[in-house]
């Protein structure tokens, strides 16, 4: 398994719903940030 790849369908796929959304774009912002550092933080198994 790719993990960058994974990563980065995952957070495509947040950032179309949040796109969706009506949240500000420093809202939108303050998600996408925290997000990358959960996903960079995980331990993806092979």
């Amino acid at each position: 398994m790719n993990k960058d790849r994974n990563h980065e369908d995952v957070m495509m796929s947040v950032v179309r719903l949040l796109w969706d959304s009506d949240y500000s774009n420093d809202h939108i912002a303050e998600v996408l940030v925290d997000l990358g550092c959960r996903l960079s933080l995980m331990e993806v198994p092979e």
